[in-house]
């Protein structure tokens, strides 16, 4: 197909996870169709019955961060997101499908004075032959005035620059995981894929796990959360069951659960920014990393070149006015996602009304509690899968973090619209199956950071928690999937260790700070890096139309980025532009039945691409996938991008055209090179010149088209 562009073939989001990495990551993943109950236990009838806590609260509970989500979400290799401004991918009849995945990041450091790496065990990180594995010792406490405190390990990676600028000092680049909770060394290859290559060539990039995650003695409450995100009420016994069981099974003193808050991070990067010899930074900070940034640059100004802050966090806002905001611009991106659904040809040809169709999801869900089919796997297997409100809600928060997880959502609708429902099963399976009990995100590190960094409770009681959800209610947010994200760390007015009264964190002047922003984020809505602007004298803001959740990975903002860490140089205006898109073009769901050869052929390469799975493959081990009506495609790594090797089992995403088949394939360009067999004739598709070209013969007719 011609108007390849530099391509990007997959992921999801670590992040998204998230992320989903982000801040709504983790928490209360599915208090499924839940019921808003307060400290009385009687239902909160404000809330208009019963609620669905689902969504933001998923994350780490529900997908913590699927992120890992979605292990690599997850994964992303992203030659592609160099392009995000640019071509599109012609498919067969003028139609146009891209991928390109858009995730959450990590946090940066570029130092000014010579490199040196402290003597050191390696840890095993599990990382490629390109990083070097380090541990730091640190205080338990950072704050204990105890002349020989305890020690902890806080362990990280360095990916040394490929082109040093010569005659300058080493630099340094630190990636650190939003969340919180989640673990930085699992996603470093990706977040160094984000990257400008102009950073990562003049840049040694390091990421780390923060106290409590992964290998930075990391604990969690896999048993308590799991519970938790089970129940169907948020009763005050069901909140204060989860805080006493999750502590209780980390295994983690009352005394000690200050140790966990973000101030404890922020000196355990400046620990790690002197074990490596750096004398001051540029620090990169996105989503719940924006904390860790703000909270550096307020302690350690002395130690910034600059900073920049992806997806900020304003943390000037009330914890619950935080998640309202966050509530709102989750609602904000579902209505966003729909209207462009009707802007783009391809998906308002599958999807004509996109907001009725889900009107009818929930209007199904509501009447059964719901919506189940089988759903055939990668080893053959065919499950009768079933999603239920409180997952749908779940897997519509996940799926607002991304411009092409958004466009994987429309095209489970369009199935939905269409008579199919195991569009929304196949999706939920691929991101959820399987990545709860993940080692690489800690629900426990999640709450124990944030409940010791805010108090919750609006009220002079630390444990308020019907006036923590009123202010949602008062903000008139009422849809289930918003309330659950508003609801995102209710648990923390439970929490032994919280702070005893809010007040407005201290922040930095004084700084040169670049701030990277969507227009459409689900979690951290523009609103808060404009209002942060607005308080720093020396910061430029960087607006994306649309985008998602984080900016790294998108052409334009990379290269503002890499201007200022790199040169130095802020814009000249206070606030500029980018341009983006909200959903990745449409890909068509494949038609059935296959009214010809073309149909059949394109259907099937269509549907593989666009499968959710093969959209979070790392393109390295091999995988299979079960096609909807029958049999299995597998896909093999080459080692040249993203070009693969594909092999067909009797592969039919058409009733009537099942199809084996092998050849090459680019997840990227869509170049192919395959042969196919079937019932109705044997099809050679090759791409000439960017054109794809089908031969052949099919249902005894000769086949020579251009497509």
């Amino acid at each position: 197909p011609e108007g390849v562009p530099g391509g990007l073939p997959s992921m999801r989001r670590s992040t998204t996870a998230a992320v989903v990495l982000g801040v709504g990551g983790v928490a209360l993943a599915a208090i499924g169709e839940a019921q808003w109950v307060g400290a009385s236990d009687g239902l909160a009838t404000r809330a208009g019955g019963v609620v669905a806590i689902a969504g933001a609260a998923s994350v780490v509970g529900g997908g913590v961060l699927v992120a890992s989500i979605l292990r690599a979400v997850e994964c992303r290799e992203i030659e592609a997101s160099r392009r995000r401004e640019g071509g599109r991918v012609a498919m067969p009849g003028g139609r146009s499908p891209a991928l390109l995945a858009l995730a959450s990041a990590a946090l940066v450091v570029a130092a000014t004075a010579p490199f040196a790496l402290p003597e050191a065990d390696e840890p095993d990180c599990d990382l490629d032959a390109s990083w070097r594995c380090r541990v730091v010792a640190v205080p338990a406490d950072h704050f204990d005035p105890d002349p020989r405190p305890d020690l902890v390990e806080v362990a990280y990676a360095v990916h040394p620059a490929t082109a040093p600028i010569p005659g300058r000092p080493r630099q340094v680049l630190v990636l650190a995981t939003g969340g919180p909770g989640a673990s930085g060394l699992s996603d470093g290859s990706w977040s160094v894929s984000w990257l400008s290559p102009r950073i990562t060539q003049a840049f040694d990039v390091v990421t780390f796990d923060a106290r409590g995650v992964g290998l930075s003695g990391g604990v969690d409450c896999p048993v308590a959360a799991s519970r938790f995100y089970e129940q169907t009420q948020l009763a005050e016994t069901v909140a204060r069951t989860f805080v006493d069981g999750c502590i209780r099974e980390a295994g983690v003193a009352e005394g000690d659960l200050g140790r966990y808050a973000t101030a404890q991070v922020v000196e355990d990067l400046e620990a790690i920014r002197a074990a490596l010899g750096s004398e001051r930074v540029t620090l990169y900070g996105v989503s719940y990393g924006t904390v860790v940034a703000q909270a550096y640059a307020a302690a350690h100004p002395d130690r910034l070149d600059g900073l920049v802050l992806d997806a900020p966090i304003d943390r000037a806002l009330r914890p619950a006015d935080m998640w309202v905001t966050a509530a709102r611009g989750f609602e904000a991106t579902v209505d966003a996602t729909l209207r462009a659904c009707e802007a783009d040809p391809d998906c308002q040809d599958a999807l004509p009304d996109p907001s009725r169709t889900l009107e009818r999801v929930f209007e199904q869900l509501d009447a059964s509690g719901r919506l189940d089919a089988d759903v055939r796997q990668p080893d053959g297997r065919t499950l009768h899968l079933a999603l239920t409100r409180a997952q749908f809600d779940e897997l519509s928060f996940a799926a607002m973090y991304s411009t092409v997880d958004r466009m994987s959502w429309l095209r489970a609708l369009a199935a939905f619209d269409h008579g199919d429902r195991r569009g929304l099963l196949r999706l939920y399976d691929a991101w959820y199956g399987g990545t709860r009990d993940s080692d690489d995100a800690s629900s426990f590190a999640y709450y124990a950071t944030w409940c010791a960094d805010v108090r919750a409770s609006p009220t002079d009681r630390t444990d308020d928690l019907d006036a923590y959800l009123d202010v949602a209610l008062d903000a008139g947010v009422r849809d289930p999937g918003s309330l659950g994200v508003a609801a995102a760390v209710a648990p923390c007015v439970f929490w032994p260790a919280q702070p005893a009264s809010w007040q407005v964190p201290p922040e930095a002047t004084g700084v040169p700070t670049l701030i990277l922003a969507s227009t459409v984020d689900p979690v951290t809505p523009v609103a808060a890096a404009r209002a942060i602007l607005a308080r720093l004298p020396d910061a430029r803001l960087i607006e994306t139309r649309g985008g998602g959740h984080g900016s790294l990975g998108s052409e334009c903002p990379n290269e503002r980025m890499a201007e200022f860490v790199i040169e130095g140089h802020l814009p000249v205006a206070d606030t500029s532009t980018c341009l983006g898109a909200v959903i990745e073009p449409f890909i068509p769901l494949a038609r059935s039945p296959a009214s010809s050869a073309a149909d059949a052929v394109t259907g099937v390469i269509g549907e593989l691409i666009a499968h959710p799975m093969v959209l979070a493959w790392d393109g390295v081990d091999p995988i299979t996938v079960g096609c909807s009506d029958g049999g299995l495609a597998t896909l093999e790594g080459t080692g040249d991008g993203w070009r693969t090797t594909a092999t067909l089992r009797d592969c039919a995403w058409a009733t009537d055209g099942a199809l084996d088949g092998s050849g090459s394939l680019d997840l990227v360009t869509w170049d192919a090179d395959m042969s196919f067999q079937s019932a109705r004739g044997d099809l050679r598709l090759r791409s000439e010149g960017g054109v794809w070209h089908l031969t052949g013969v099919w249902d005894e007719q000769p086949v020579d088209e251009e497509l």
